[in-house]
């Protein structure tokens, strides 16, 4: 899958895996350095984010996005404060290549998750930033 957003050289177009994991770590970190642990996490769930097929790779949750089905990936220790990494994606139309990250949390428990961000146009997400939503 890919993603379209501002790349590192001012334009707009496909990121990059750097791109994708700078992208992730702004928004769960902001101006803020993440521990290098971190970094790594996020770098491996932009990997998972770009090979993902949108649909049958795995990572399925029961709650949607504009009526498609919303997936996660994770890399880290799946418990709280191990600096885990969490996106929760969609396929950004059927049949598109093009994904759209709309959550990006971290483990708190074995299957828990403490959000960071929530993407702003997500209407009536159940998702919350600083609360834990469990899958």
């Amino acid at each position: 899958m890919k993603m379209h957003g501002h790349r590192a050289n001012g334009t707009v177009g496909v990121l990059s895996a750097d791109e994708v994991k700078a992208w992730i770590i702004d928004k769960a970190y902001g101006d803020r350095t993440p521990p290098k642990v971190y970094v790594g996490n996020a770098g491996q769930c932009a990997g998972g984010f770009l090979s993902h097929n949108g649909s049958s790779d795995g990572g399925g949750t029961d709650y949607t996005h504009n009526n498609r089905t919303v997936f996660h990936i994770s890399h880290g220790k799946k418990k709280k404060n191990s600096n885990s990494c969490t996106i929760f994606f969609v396929r950004a139309e059927e049949g598109s290549d093009t994904g759209k990250i709309v959550a990006v949390g971290c483990h708190v428990g074995p299957s828990a998750y403490a959000i960071d961000w929530v993407d702003p146009h997500w209407m009536n997400s159940p998702f919350r930033e600083g609360h834990d939503i469990s899958l």
